[in-house]
């Protein structure tokens, strides 16, 4: 099995243990684009061409939210399933 799908599973199997930088990593190997903060914000957004979906993800330490990483495993599988 290769890294990436190493990575993309253990962060299905604990998405309580997941860091900015590996949501950011498989994010954009599946085509999202990073939109960068505004002053004084700590929030990223992504967007995909074509997609009417915008995912917003904060960057904490030491680990993000498991709201967030859920709501990325769930768009990724959407994604995957009808070939967004």
């Amino acid at each position: 099995m290769a890294q990436y799908e190493k990575l993309v599973q253990r962060i299905i199997g604990n998405p309580r243990n997941v860091r900015f930088n590996e949501i950011d990593s498989v994010l954009r190997r599946e085509g999202w684009q990073q939109r960068k903060p505004g002053s004084g914000s700590s929030h990223f957004s992504y967007f995909k061409e074509g997609s009417p979906v915008i995912l917003t993800v904060p960057f904490r330490r030491p680990h993000i939210g498991e709201t967030y990483v859920r709501r990325v495993i769930e768009i990724l599988e959407l994604e995957e399933k009808y070939g967004g």
